[in-house]
């Protein structure tokens, strides 16, 4: 009787192992540095264009550090996609500069 219940356990062990070991993890934590972003409403832009992708989950943005913290869907998009939409929409990173079209689009004191 001993022997079938540690047999039991056993199994119940090796099948929560199993299925922790399958699940994959599909939200990614990342920053980005913000290296122009100096006034709130720097910050506003950067927020409606974030809270606008529904791949990412939540974020901050911390003009005093010149950062953005977020949590994002690994699965639809990565860091650097999220990246290319802040420079494309103008915002400068620490990865890439944007162009000239790009910065006609927000304020002087973002630029």
């Amino acid at each position: 009787m001993m022997k079938i219940k540690l047999f039991h356990i056993l199994l119940v062990i090796i099948a929560l192992s199993c299925y922790s070991a399958n699940k994959k993890i599909e939200d990614s934590v990342g920053v980005i540095f913000i290296p122009k972003a100096n006034c709130i409403i720097c910050k506003e832009q950067i927020s409606n264009l974030l809270e606008s992708n529904k791949s990412i989950k939540s974020f901050e943005v911390h003009l005093n550090e010149h950062m953005i913290l977020l949590t994002y869907d690994n699965k639809k998009i990565d860091i650097v996609a999220i990246n290319q939409l802040l420079v494309f929409n103008g915002h400068e990173t620490s990865d890439a500069i944007p162009n000239s079209k790009s910065l006609a689009n927000i304020p002087d004191c973002c630029k």
